[in-house]
């Protein structure tokens, strides 16, 4: 009594430990998922970042681009809007120009022509500037997909190299924890398991072959007794007598014994139709088999133990 209150209280306490054992592995995996995931999240996050800081930095620069042509744009036109001014200023007082006199007039063209000239510089550098806002918005576009495509293609190696690392990383280990789980194992338990299963086989074999004997040994008995209580079949079919047979020709006479040869070896009344095994012989019709079977159970032409029989048909 004491020894099975012993087991039971070691088995509770085996069981116990492996249930602590597998909620410790469980939460070491989940604590393991966790670490592994955070640093894609970490290289995702920080593509991100990194690929917005590059667009923030060149969409200021193409702002600031565009700041400037527009300043530029209202410089020019604030220009021109002068010029015009003071062309028509110069134009609808011509009465004054030339009561303030002649030696205003030389300077009047003057200032003219020098506004003209400074429309026409306005002009040049707003479509120099035309031209260097579009060519840095073009070579902007053409940088930006390679540059982009580039930091996609880098993180992702990275990314991927980073998994596959993780991923021997956690194969070694889930492959040394078995190792030790399996070595953990007492050796006596596997000679134990081994010593079982040999015992199951032989156990089974032996079984198997008793049962074999005895079953040969219980037909035999029922053969032998059958030998002396039932009689022996005798067949049924009428000998013609030896003055009624008349000589045949030699095809008669192969066509006379293929015909008999149809019919069952004790009755010569029925057509054979079982096949006996395991000699494999056609010799007997359904009633004889029968009839044989209370009798013994042996080939009438072979005299082998019939173990099954099979019927056939022709």
């Amino acid at each position: 009594m004491l020894h099975a209150l012993v087991s039971t209280v070691n088995f509770l306490l085996f069981v116990f430990t492996r249930m602590l054992y597998c909620s410790y592995k469980i939460g070491f995996c989940l604590i393991q998922g966790i670490i592994t995931v955070l640093p894609y999240l970490y290289a995702v996050v920080s593509v991100l970042v990194n690929f917005l800081v590059v667009f923030i930095e060149a969409l200021i620069i193409f702002l600031t681009d565009v700041a400037v042509f527009i300043e530029q744009l209202v410089k020019v036109v604030l220009s021109i809007l002068e010029a015009f001014n003071k062309i028509i200023y110069g134009i609808n007082n011509p009465i004054n120009t030339i009561i303030s006199g002649l030696k205003l007039i030389p300077m009047s063209i003057i200032a003219g022509i020098t506004n003209v000239l400074n429309l026409i510089t306005g002009l040049l550098s707003f479509i120099r500037t035309f031209f260097i806002l579009l060519g840095s918005g073009v070579w902007f576009l053409v940088l930006s997909i390679p540059l982009v495509a580039y930091n996609v293609i880098l993180t992702t190696a990275t990314i991927i190299k980073t998994c596959y690392e993780d991923i021997l990383n956690l194969l070694y280990m889930a492959l040394m924890t078995a190792v030790h789980f399996v070595l953990d194992v007492p050796i006596e338990s596997f000679f134990g398991l081994i010593t079982f299963v040999l015992l199951y086989l032989i156990v089974k074999q032996t079984r198997l072959l008793i049962t074999s004997r005895v079953n040969l040994l219980k037909r035999k008995l029922r053969n032998w007794y059958r030998l002396f209580v039932q009689p022996r079949p005798q067949p049924r079919r009428e000998r013609q007598p030896v003055a009624s047979r008349q000589p045949i020709h030699r095809d008669k006479k192969e066509g006379v014994f293929q015909e008999q040869d149809k019919y069952c070896v004790i009755c010569q009344e029925r057509l054979k139709c079982v096949l006996l095994l395991p000699c494999k012989h056609i010799c007997l019709c359904q009633e004889c088999q029968e009839e044989l079977r209370y009798y013994h159970e042996m080939c009438p032409i072979c005299r082998t133990n019939i173990e099954s029989t099979m019927r056939v048909y022709f």
